[in-house]
């Protein structure tokens, strides 16, 4: 059986709703089918055709509001897809459509198939030379028949193949097949299989993966002894050919296992000519020709069945979400990753940008796993996508996803991967967000209150986030009354002016004053130019506001009130007033890409020099196929106020650099997925996408320090695969405080889609509330994810006993080193709604891994509510295991002679456990529970064994472990940790690991020596006869971050310790190898522990 990991995105920018349209139609040939992945039932899946997108429409109120809309609709009519039956050598031919220079942009979802070999596939003998000879010959006859047909003839992919052959039959004879890229030098399986030609372009689209062995297979099928396969239960990696071939029974293979048949002849294959990463398996870019030039096209891969698969897809338009199921029918459109496990290989499917189009992955109901190619403009078309996809495969399900979206780097050369970009300052922060303690009604006085009291319980806020209610906006006179607004009016708003609004005023005559003041203290203090900056700076801005920011704040009635109040402009004095109490070291602002939910009122004084235009968002009909929420409809009717493309930059300049000079850091970008639905007039939805990021991320590095911006609402391809400089982007849809459907989906959702998400960028995982019921759930899950760690706290209401967990008495985090991400079992089953699975969720520390379980059960995204739903309010308790095995790079920070025992402390359990190589603890888990396990490799040193736990105080106890080193006197030896730097994970300690390192630690060893031999105590003496006369001594030296109880593991009891060179109590107990030592914490300063027996 074959079992597919589908990590998919959506290729069409998804609505709120996740539910589809139903449509009463009959059975159609061709079928864009959508599924949510937290729908109660994976049959609950309505498809819908091209016909039935223009009555959806129809019933929208007065259509003719949106002049795009109908034309466009009708130019994307979904009939079947259809390609041309080519011949290799007349792809060398430039295509018509080559001056298409942006990579189509689709939803990146990824899906990750494992596929296992058939039962007895082992036993088939090798095929006899007649056979050999007869395959060649029947190669020749698909090479002449190819040859005869004309370069332009096309043929109905519906018609090519036969589509009755049983699934296992189809796996048996993709074993007997060769790989396709084994071959390249000779000729290809199929004649379409060879491209002479690399389009610049990719198109997003899913990828397939495969996915691990799971431990209780749906079937127990032995691996097929091929000369790809791994030995059974071998868990060593082995070299992976390039191995991705459509065989001669039209099944596509990736070394040696069957991932989809069915495949159409006039499927292209191309193989990637750049390095194969450390997969060890270059992939190959998938695509094919269609019979007419359109902006909508859709095409087959293959059947995909009999396959579990994990996908992320969008079930809002700005928002993704996990979904697993079986068959092609069950992955929903807008798909922009999918993965799928054969057997101890896992292949994954990226859909891509190519030209002005983008690529995403959709199902079908008769299981074909099919490609949406769009351009989001009717007048941009094309006859042809080569490098829609790219397809990868290997043995580790986390590399293969790297090597692809690498692979897809170098080609591209329109992003860069997360690890190429320069992170924030304020991920190391704890912070606090003023949108669930305020909402749009922040002011002043509220950020003040707000951050005075989280400095009150000795967590303070390093950053701030002052989200929408800062800026000046007005909703339009004339407002459509047929328009349903059930999200928020501040959709139906438009942003007047650039400056802050009156909320952010001081009294002139109290500002002058303060101002004064300042000024005088500086100038005793020589410290002036900051506040003088930021004054001038305002002055500036209030200078230029003659021409039209004053007409800005008349529409929206706060010029009156300011002029009324005697009141000025102060968004830059409240940051410097915060800044100056609080010691924060940064200042974020919210606005949304477009300026605010509704854009900008064009005929606003203050937005003429932007040339600014209402235009009406048009849908991708992948979006159509699930009703729109309520905001989107909004939009739709009524418009959006969009500066000029030529323009952009100078408005994010001009907004940018008045924030600057506000002494403002950066800048939290939202509704970025509204750019998808504004191509149409403007070249399509790609080209728009890449001017519009290319304008904010000059902005950003013109006006802030740090790469000071975050992305959100931004979950689709044509943004991701256009930011070379925006690091950190929003995991998820929002916390909700006051929906308990909507908690445990949160947590699941930012998981799986951080497994793509963190390729590009830094995963957040959003703000949470500290005194709510599912508090501690999500500060686990937030230690865990190695994102930012801040807040949503309403002044007053903090539990600091959970906060006190995450954050130091400085302000600072001890954030793990990678993105979270789900453990390899948990890749293909759905922990928030198969009644039996929890969620583990593995990351990095310095010296350590990590592993979060927890009980997601019982609730989900509802299609026909279009909401968070408990479908089960009190599910049954979960249970599993953890194992060393589930932190993938754990032997990246381990001694070169790991043994693989670890030793594991459970944090709520507070219980320390030492774990033999290749064993598991069993964890039992209700609604809502979690345990965190902090797992570090053993270390023999000399006779004593050894593991650095880290603060057992704090949720990610070995965050606080920067580096470990150990010796023995005798032998001059050493180890160390932290001074690692593989796969990704960083180093906190030196970096030379070679003489440098025994050099360190033979002066250690010889100082040790020294001073046990001065010493001579009697305390001393009797412990040595008591463990063993003649053992060599050991030392072990730990740098620790933070302070409370550090806890080491230790086989048998320290003679001595010592913290920053002063002796401390070591507590040790004898029945888990506890040894504890009280560390103070040390502002801006690490200490250093020093073991010795």
């Amino acid at each position: 059986m074959v079992r597919v990991l589908c990590l998919s995105t959506p290729a069409a920018s998804l609505v709120k709703s996740s539910s589809l349209l139903t449509v009463s139609a009959a059975s159609p040939p061709r079928t864009l089918t959508y599924y949510s992945l937290l729908a109660t039932s994976h049959s609950s899946i309505a498809p819908l055709t091209s016909q039935s997108l223009l009555p959806v429409q129809s019933r929208r109120s007065e259509p003719s509001r949106n002049p795009f809309l109908s034309s466009y609709l009708r130019s994307i009519a979904v009939t079947p897809a259809v390609t041309p039956a080519i011949r290799p050598a007349k792809f060398s031919s430039p295509s018509a459509h080559s001056d298409l220079r942006s990579p189509l942009k689709s939803r990146a979802c990824l899906i990750v198939a494992a596929a296992r070999p058939p039962p007895r596939a082992s036993a088939r003998p090798p095929p006899s030379r007649r056979a050999q000879s007869a395959s060649r010959q029947t190669r020749q006859q698909l090479q002449s028949q190819q040859q005869s047909v004309d370069q332009h003839q096309l043929v109905d992919q519906h018609q090519s193949f036969d589509q009755h052959q049983s699934f296992h039959q189809q796996q048996s004879m993709a074993l007997a097949v060769q790989p396709a890229l084994d071959t390249l030098s000779s000729p290809p399986l199929d004649p379409s299989l060879a491209s002479p030609t690399l389009d610049s372009a990719l198109s997003s689209s899913h990828q397939p993966l495969p996915a691990p062995l799971l431990s209780n297979p749906p079937l127990s099928i032995a691996p097929a002894a091929s000369s790809h396969s791994r030995p059974a239960g071998s868990d060593s990696a082995m070299p992976l050919l390039p191995s991705v071939s459509i065989s001669d029974d039209r099944q596509l293979v990736a070394n040696g296992r069957v991932v989809l048949s069915d495949v159409p002849p006039s499927l292209v294959l191309t193989p990637h000519t750049g390095a194969a990463g450390e997969s060890g398996a270059p992939g190959v870019f998938l695509g094919t020709r269609f019979r007419d030039a359109r902006s909508w096209h859709v095409f087959q891969l293959g059947a995909l069945r009999g396959v579990r698969f994990l996908c992320c897809f969008r079930f809002k338009l700005w928002w993704m979400t996990q979904r697993v199921g079986s068959s092609g029918r069950e992955v929903p459109v807008e798909t922009p990753r999918e993965g799928a496990e054969c057997g101890p290989v896992y292949v994954v499917l990226l859909p891509l940008l190519d030209g002005s189009f983008r690529a995403a992955l959709q199902g079908s109901p008769t299981d074909h796993l099919e490609v949406c190619l769009e351009s989001g403009d009717p007048h941009v078309c094309t006859a042809e996508s080569l490098h829609a996809l790219y397809m990868h495969s290997g043995s580790n399900p986390y590399t293969i996803i790297a090597d692809a979206v690498k692979a897809v780097e170098e080609r591209t050369r329109s992003f860069l991967r997360r690890e190429d970009k320069q992170l924030p300052g304020l991920l190391d922060c704890f912070g606090w967000c003023t949108w669930d303690a305020f909402y749009t009604k922040v002011d002043a006085k509220g950020v003040k209150q707000g951050l005075a009291s989280l400095a009150a319980g000795d967590t303070p806020a390093k950053f701030l986030i002052i989200d929408d209610g800062w800026q000046s906006v007005a909703a339009d006179s004339h407002e459509d009354s047929s328009a349903t607004i059930t999200v928020g009016t501040q959709y139906a708003s438009r942003l007047t002016d650039l400056k802050a609004n009156y909320k952010f005023k001081q009294q002139q005559q109290k500002q002058q004053q303060q101002q004064q003041q300042q000024q005088q203290q500086q100038q005793e203090k020589g410290e002036g130019r900051e506040g003088e900056e930021g004054q001038e700076g305002e002055a500036r801005w209030g200078d230029k506001g003659a021409e039209g920011r004053q007409g800005g704040e008349e529409e929206d009635g706060s010029s009156a009130l300011g002029e009324a109040a005697g009141m000025v402009h102060g968004l830059g004095q409240v940051v410097r007033e915060v800044k100056a109490a609080h010691d924060l070291k940064y200042v974020y602002v919210w606005h949304a890409l477009m300026g605010y939910w509704g854009g900008v009122r064009p005929h606003a004084s203050s937005m003429q020099q932007f040339d600014p235009s209402l235009v009406f968002p048009v849908p991708s009909p992948s979006i159509l196929l699930n009703q729109p929420d309520m905001a989107h409809d909004s939009l739709t009717l009524n418009g959006l106020g969009v500066v000029s493309p030529a323009k952009v930059f100078h408005f994010y300049d001009a907004l940018h650099g008045y924030l600057a000079a506000c002494g403002v850091d950066g800048v939290k970008v939202d509704a970025q997925n509204i750019l998808e639905t504004l191509g149409a007039g403007y070249g399509g939805r790609v080209v728009l996408a890449r001017g519009f990021h290319e304008a904010l991320e000059r902005s950003v590095a013109k006006n802030f320090k740090e790469n000071g911006v975050i992305a959100c609402m931004s979950h689709n391809t044509d943004g991701l695969y256009s930011a070379k400089q925006t690091a950190v982007v929003r995991a998820s849809d929002d916390f909700w405080p006051t929906d308990p459907a909507s908690h445990t989906v949160h947590i699941v959702s930012v998981a799986y889609n951080s497994l793509f998400l963190g390729e590009f960028m830094q995963p957040d995982w959003d703000m949470f509330q500290s005194l709510h019921p599912a508090a501690e759930f999500h500060a686990a899950a937030r230690a865990v994810g190695g994102c930012a760690v801040y807040v949503s706290d309403k002044p007053g209401q903090h539990d600091f006993s959970v906060l006190r967990k995450l954050v130091l008495p400085d302000g600072s985090v001890l954030r793990a080193k990678l993105p979270g991400r789900p453990t390899k079992d948990c890749l293909f089953v759905d922990p928030a709604r198969d009644h039996k699975s929890m969620l583990k969720i593995w990351t990095m520390n310095a010296c350590s891994g990590m592993v979060g379980a927890f009980n997601c059960q019982g609730a989900g995204w509802c299609r026909d509510g279009r909401k968070y739903t408990m479908h089960n309010p009190d599910p049954d308790a979960v249970t599993g295991s953890v194992a060393a095995a589930d932190v993938d790079l754990l032997a990246d920070v381990a001694a070169r002679e790991w043994s693989g025992d670890v030793a594991v402390f459970l944090h709520n359990a507070d219980e320390l456990v030492c774990l033999p190589a290749a064993t598991s603890l069993v964890v039992h888990l209700h609604r809502l529970e979690f345990e965190l396990y902090t797992i570090a490799p053993i270390t023999v040193v000399g006779s004593v064994a050894v593991a650095a736990i880290g603060l057992t105080n704090m949720y990610n106890s070995g965050g606080a472990v920067l580096s470990v080193r150990t010796s023995t006197s005798g032998a001059g030896d050493a180890g160390a940790c932290g001074a690692h730097s593989s796969a990704g994970v960083a180093a906190s300690s030196d970096a030379d690991m070679g003489e440098a390192r025994a050099a360190s630690a033979t002066e250690a060893g010889e100082a040790k020596a020294k001073e046990a031999e001065a010493r001579e105590e009697e305390a001393r003496e009797a412990e040595a006869r008591e463990t063993g006369a003649g053992a060599a001594e050991a030392t072990v030296e730990a740098e620790v971050r933070g302070g409370g109880t550090f806890v080491l593991y230790a086989s048998r009891q320290p003679v001595r310790c010592t913290v920053n060179g002063e002796e401390a109590e070591v507590v040790y107990t004898p029945d888990d190898g506890r040894a504890a030592v009280q560390v103070a914490f040390r502002a801006g300063a690490t200490s250093s522990l020093t073991y010795t027996w």
